[in-house]
């Protein structure tokens, strides 16, 4: 993966968006951000702007001719009308696969990629729509009501989705109109939410300093769903897996954060922010 010398990123807030700018830093690029969001990434992220080789730029991420990526929960026709007319020479509109984007954009310019079940332990609902925050008050706070649970889905750890989109951005071979982005397992909901369970109990009984040998031992298997074959439902990961490779990965779309860690990561996450309900 190759750095181009300017990206552009609109939507550089969002949880994504600050992921990817800090990744683009990482490697060396100019990133081009609006001016307030420049002003708050500087206040975010001082360490990592005075250590990295790139650099952050106030200005207009659509009016440069270098790479574009629009990260949008809603793509009305204000913003379909920016990102056709911007000068850019490879556009990329990233949103959650339920939004809705504005048939004025131009399809042909731009690569609407749709992100399904992902893991983000700051990102909203409209962005990582997963039922964990449910199953966690179900647990810290008794009676509170818990929806009904997805008959399957293909989690991804948002790492895996910046590093993809990352190399996507950087790429030289021209993109298809559209992707999907999620993980290749096939788990079912059932078993997500033991497995999420099984490890929030586990930290809380070590905060509590109750932990016992046993709660080491990993009592259930999920290796039925870990060979299951991926589904109809699930989407057409070959698209994204071809454009990778072209974009110089040699693997292709191989994620590589499990679902256990990415879920730890989450609890522990939302543990730190509340430490209060440990008693």
């Amino acid at each position: 993966m190759t750095c181009v010398s300017r990206v552009g990123i609109h939507g550089s807030l969002s949880p994504l968006g600050r992921e990817l700018v800090a990744r683009l830093l990482h490697l060396g690029c100019k990133v081009i951000v609006s001016n307030s969001a420049a002003e708050e990434i500087n206040r975010l992220m001082p360490a990592l702007l005075q250590h990295s080789t790139g650099g952050l730029i106030g200005g207009d991420p659509f009016n440069e001719t270098g790479p574009l990526v629009v990260f949008s929960n809603s793509c009305g026709s204000v913003l379909a009308g920016k990102i056709t007319d911007s000068i850019s020479n490879r556009k990329m509109l990233i949103q959650p696969s339920h939004a809705l984007v504005d048939d004025s954009a131009d399809t042909e310019e731009t690569c609407l990629i749709e992100i399904h079940d992902m893991i983000h332990p700051d990102a909203d609902e409209n962005w990582s729509s997963n039922p964990f925050k449910q199953w966690y008050d179900g647990t810290i706070l008794p009676g509170t009501e818990v929806k009904d649970i997805g008959d399957e889905y293909h989690w991804v750890s948002w790492r895996d989705v910046i590093e993809a989109v990352a190399i996507l951005t950087l790429g030289n071979e021209t993109l298809p109109p559209w992707l999907s982005i999620c993980g290749r397992r096939t788990i079912s909901g059932g078993e997500t939410k033991q497995q999420f369970q099984a490890l929030l109990n586990r930290s809380l009984k070590v905060l509590r300093n109750d932990l016992e040998i046993d709660d080491l031992v990993k009592k259930t298997s999920f290796s039925e769903s870990e060979n299951k074959a991926p589904s109809g439902q699930r989407p057409d990961l070959s698209r994204l897996h071809d454009a990778l490779k072209a974009s110089g990965s040699e693997d292709g779309w191989r994620p590589v954060h499990g679902l256990e860690v990415t879920m730890m990561e989450w609890i522990a996450n939302k543990l730190e922010r509340n430490p209060g309900i440990i008693e």
